[in-house]
């Protein structure tokens, strides 16, 4: 079966993995081109976007794509929207892996923002040092913060950092 993985994270290259070789699926792996050097996975694999739902169901159907597995950053909701469209409208499954999420705990302090603007307000009227760990594109939200920040991203950011920072360019997973 030819399945398109749509990846970027350790749990897509597992998954290629195993699926390429032990269940003898035919995969291509999509990565979105947002990490300068990838981590790549077994197979054929392609880089950069579709143009939206309707480029995604288009290739879908130039290159007899089967099903469709998002195993993509919890971050990439568009690409999971156009994931889910493009199948629909094509009859193709689709399958959405995603890492359980952290759990609240007795003693954390959980502070819940709709977006970066709003987590940039809250981390202001939190403390005076932050570990920043929301990948590189996002760091611009935060630039005109007070305070200092830990930004930990695998490339650096592009656009304007907080002014107090330290940069930790590294790749997870990580243990505690």
């Amino acid at each position: 079966m030819k399945t398109l993985i749509l990846g970027g994270t350790r749990e897509a290259r597992e998954l290629a993995d195993i699926a390429s070789g032990e269940r003898g699926f035919e995969i291509v792996s999509s990565l979105a081109g947002r990490v300068r050097a990838p981590v790549l996975p077994v197979g054929e694999v392609r880089v950069g976007g579709f143009g939206g739902a309707e480029g995604l169901r288009e290739w879908l159907a130039g290159n007899g794509i089967e099903a469709v597995v998002d195993a993509t950053h919890p971050f990439a909701g568009g690409i999971t929207a156009n994931a889910a469209a493009a199948a629909a409208a094509l009859g193709l499954p689709v399958l959405h892996v995603r890492r359980p999420g952290w759990l609240e705990r007795d003693g954390d302090r959980w502070v819940r923002v709709p977006d970066l603007a709003l987590a940039a307000e809250a981390a202001a009227a939190l403390g005076k040092r932050v570990f920043l760990t929301i990948g590189r594109q996002g760091v611009a939200a935060f630039a005109n913060s007070e305070g200092w920040f830990l930004i930990r991203a695998i490339d650096p950011p592009e656009g304007a950092v907080p002014p107090q920072h330290e940069l930790l360019l590294a790749r997870g997973p990580f243990s505690v």
